[in-house]
């Protein structure tokens, strides 16, 4: 159970660092 809660959070936490980095793609896209 801990496991599968620990895989759970590590997925968000991927999932809200690509959707960052893919806002930070389209700024600098803007900028350039």
């Amino acid at each position: 159970m801990r496991k599968a809660r620990r895989c759970a959070r590590a997925r968000e936490r991927e999932g809200a660092r690509e959707r960052q980095e893919e806002k930070g793609s389209l700024r600098n896209r803007r900028a350039k």
